[in-house]
């Protein structure tokens, strides 16, 4: 690998993740707003735990993206190391899709698992309802992040090559 294509993944990786963090942030934020009577009126049960809740929902995002990111690496890894196949664009960015999905579900069981006792948060998701918080954090946010970090490094990588000539 030459230090050009070093530095090229570099700024993709960044790009990406920059693009994911950001684009995750805002889902989980204007999902915050559209059930915010709903969170307001659960708000007594998780109280106590405010300031985990807001770490927690800080490092979601860089947690979702890091693990993501890390387990789409591993899967496409896997994939290449099993023979020199061919692969599609289509079962590429669906295998760095399904792996990202997984990689949030780790990261988001883990971070609000340190946010609250489990016996609470299962109080508190079942107030809000398991459904609205598993669509949102589960699938909705990091399959945008996903969307957006891939139209970032792709945007990116076209500008770079435009201003190459």
């Amino acid at each position: 690998m030459t230090s050009a294509h070093a530095g090229s993944a570099g700024r993709s990786f960044v790009t990406f993740l920059t693009a994911f963090v950001a684009v995750y942030a805002i889902s989980v934020g204007c999902a915050v707003e559209v059930f915010s009577q709903l969170l307001t009126a659960t708000w007594p049960m998780v109280a106590s735990f405010r300031i985990r809740l807001i770490t927690a929902m800080s490092l979601c995002p860089v947690a979702s993206a890091l693990v993501g990111t890390w387990a789409a690496s591993v899967r496409l890894l896997s994939y290449g190391g099993l023979g020199r196949d061919h692969i599609t664009r289509t079962s590429f960015f669906a295998m760095g899709w399904v792996a990202v999905i997984m990689g949030n579900y780790v990261a988001v069981s883990a971070v609000f698992g340190w946010a609250l006792p489990s016996d609470i948060g299962s109080r508190w998701v079942d107030a809000i309802g398991v459904e609205r918080f598993n669509f949102v954090m589960l699938l909705i946010a990091p399959t945008l992040a996903f969307a957006a970090g891939c139209a970032a490094v792709t945007l990116l990588e076209a500008i770079v090559m435009a201003q190459r000539g």
